[in-house]
């Protein structure tokens, strides 16, 4: 009799620590919240709930640890306690902004309950001040499991179709760099880099129960001839021929024929510019070494856009959901390249510059292992579906574009990535 009303005050004891740990995690527990700072609290609001039965702890331990025992957290008596705990453990994953994917979300909660036994194994025997070896404990254990999750969602811990199912939005800008000599090798990597991938997004987004709203998979504005007589936009654009075209052409192909009912817009890019890489550092370089005036003739047009406009282009063409199709992302405001040298050549204070002949950049070209025809085409292209829907740039000019980036970029010169 006296065994059974002591194993009865153990499950009372058990869940008056559940209870209270329950009542005083809850309410800190931050909605969207980061899922270490989360789990922080929950872990540290146990301890705190634990302490005043420290001393006793240890020698309760004794009788509660063997697997027979009606004192054991596993036993039968103890299921109410430890049903609250896994679903402690199950809120505090649910409310986190970091969200646990459906492969670890049934066994993690019961998981994370498991792990926690072990702590007040070594609080018991704590004898530092407050248990800080404990708490030391407990705080190494949160990184853990917060990347432990992170990594869970990564595609190459999971099938790409769990990775898209259920996502608001797919972007997808993977490619081998452009910047390179079109040996066979390369020539290879380029169309595969950019076919493959996108294949692959195809075939999984047929797959996957809750289609995302948007799937925005890279394009290039290349895909147009060569243009100094007019800009080419979605509707009456005119595609030219040559490698990188059939490149651009193969590229929305793939997209537009994955069978998937989900939205898809491709993102006919020009060029890019922006602080710490990219197409600009070949032209400040130039700039720097007094061969800042214009390239050829000077007259190819040159489309171009700043990075932060394209991360908005995309939130735009995201929450336009009448969008669909080729999309061209560029200003309004292309420049020739004899323009674009000398708004180079006023943003990094250089007064004079040599123009670079054609001779001169077929044979840089070679040096760096890349083409010329990257800036020996004339690229015009308008960007009608975005500004016809309201779209407004935050770097529409040039000269504030090439100021900010001026602003941002060190002395000397740049890194250039050899093709």
């Amino acid at each position: 009799m006296i065994r059974l009303e002591r194993v009865q005050v153990v499950h009372e004891l058990y869940l008056k620590v559940q209870r209270e740990h329950r009542d005083r995690a809850l309410p800190a527990l931050v909605e969207g919240g980061a899922l270490a700072e989360n789990l922080a609290d929950v872990l540290h609001s146990g301890l705190d709930v634990m302490g005043p039965y420290h001393a006793f702890g240890g020698s309760f331990l004794q009788s509660a640890l063997p697997r027979k025992s009606n004192s054991s957290p596993f036993s039968e008596q103890s299921s109410d306690a430890r049903s609250m705990a896994i679903d402690l453990m199950r809120t505090t994953l649910t409310v986190s902004k970091q969200k646990v994917p459906s492969s670890l979300s049934d066994n993690l909660p019961a998981l994370l309950w498991m792990a926690y036994l072990g702590v007040p194994l070594h609080w018991v025997t704590d004898s530092s001040d407050d248990q800080t070896r404990t708490r030391a404990l407990v705080g190494g254990l949160v990184p853990v499991v917060a990347k432990s999750v992170r990594l869970a969602r990564l595609p190459v811990a999971r099938g790409l179709v769990e990775v898209l199912d259920g996502a608001d939005l797919v972007v997808n800008l993977a490619g081998r760099s452009v910047s390179c000599r079109y040996s066979k090798s390369n020539a290879d990597d380029i169309l595969s880099s950019r076919i493959q991938t996108t294949a692959q997004l195809g075939r999984a987004m047929a797959d996957v129960q809750q289609v995302p709203a948007l799937w925005v998979n890279a394009s290039t504005g290349t895909i147009y001839r060569d243009a100094r007589d007019r800009a080419m936009d979605e509707r009456t654009g005119e595609i030219g021929a040559g490698f990188s075209v059939e490149v651009a052409r193969s590229w929305e192909r793939e997209m537009f024929d994955a069978d998937a009912t989900v939205r898809r817009v491709a993102l006919r890019l020009s060029i890019v510019l922006g602080a710490g890489g990219g197409a600009i550092n070949p032209v400040i370089n130039l700039a720097r070494v007094g061969l800042g005036d214009r390239m050829r003739d000077g007259r190819q047009m040159l489309s171009w856009v700043h990075i932060v406009d394209v991360a908005r282009a995309i939130d735009h063409l995201y929450a336009h959901k009448d969008i669909s199709g080729p999309v061209n992302v560029a200003t309004p405001f292309p420049v020739t390249n004899d323009e674009l040298m000398k708004k180079v050549r006023v943003a990094l204070g250089r007064s004079h510059g040599a123009p670079t002949p054609a001779w001169l950049l077929q044979f840089g070209a070679r040096v760096i292992r890349t083409e010329a025809e990257l800036v020996l085409k004339s690229r015009w292209v308008d960007p009608g579906v975005l500004t016809e829907s309201g779209f407004c740039f935050e770097y529409p000019e040039l000269a504030c574009s090439l100021e900010e980036i001026a602003r941002n970029t060190p002395r000397g010169l740049l890194p250039v990535a050899l093709g």
